[in-house]
């Protein structure tokens, strides 16, 4: 039975999750560099733009999606579900999503053998929903790192990890800025801000990236690196590369990405 389990937890852990060791510290460098040049013509955000092209914009109706409490189901229509399908669909095709893929691909890591099975990833690792809180579907990778939560327990925000999320409810008036924490490079800051009244004491952001880069960066280190710190190149203000830090981490033995965020 032992023998059973320890089996179990390998094929979960490697099976579902990555390739044990098949990304290499420089390759994981390299790709990432890439992926932020790829990002270069999506940085801008334009909310007067509504087009099926763009994943940033795409983006934009997913954040419509949830509820922000912990502890109560979240209910799944065809609306939403298109609303996700649409924006993996503009995402695999876009510069950094096709360049993800094209990295992914050859090195026969499960789930990425042609781009109809790496969209089913994608969708069960960010979208599928599962229990954070409670015995209820109320939770997901997406919500938690891209639109946040407020955990109905201790009542201050969790997750909240997008620049493009925390610009958008600033400009609504959800959010009161309190410290600029730290900055690590020029465009990565950590910040202490309160969501609808609950406190966020810390939470990192890679600031001025599309939501697109974001998405490929965090799923390449939770597919190469799960659970660790991941090396990631990013680019400084002064136009030279520096190596940053992506931290993610795994809900419980399941496929699915509990947070994902830039260590700062």
């Amino acid at each position: 039975m032992k023998s059973f389990c320890v089996t179990l937890v390998l094929f979960l852990t490697c099976g579902l999750l990555a390739d044990c060791g098949s990304v290499s510290n420089k390759e994981m460098l390299e790709v990432s560099r890439k992926l932020y040049m790829d990002d270069a013509g999506d940085r801008i955000v334009n909310y007067s733009i509504n087009t099926t092209q763009n994943a940033q914009n795409n983006f934009f109706p997913l954040l419509e999606n949830y509820n922000r409490e912990t502890g109560i189901y979240e209910t799944m229509n065809y609306e939403k579900e298109e609303k996700i399908i649409r924006f993996l669909n503009t995402f695999i095709n876009s510069k950094v999503g096709s360049r993800l893929y094209n990295f992914l691909q050859p090195k026969g890591i499960p789930g990425c053998s042609n781009k109809a099975e790496f969209k089913r990833t994608l969708k069960t690792k960010w979208f599928d929903l599962y229990r954070r809180s409670r015995k209820v579907l109320d939770s997901s990778g997406f919500e938690h790192v891209f639109v946040g939560e407020i955990n109905s327990y201790t009542g201050k925000t969790i997750g909240f990890h997008n620049w493009v999320q925390y610009y958008s409810q600033q400009k609504a008036g959800n959010i009161k800025y309190l410290t600029h924490l730290e900055q690590c490079l020029e465009n990565l800051h950590s910040l202490e801000f309160e969501w609808h009244n609950a406190l966020k004491p810390c939470s990192g952001f890679a600031m001025g990236v599309s939501p697109a880069y974001d998405l490929a960066v965090f799923t390449l280190c939770h597919i190469a690196k799960p659970g660790k710190r991941c090396k990631v190149s990013y680019r400084n203000t002064d136009g030279n590369f520096k190596t940053a830090f992506v931290q993610t981490y795994t809900w419980r033995y399941t496929p699915h990405i509990a947070s994902a965020y830039f260590l700062c």
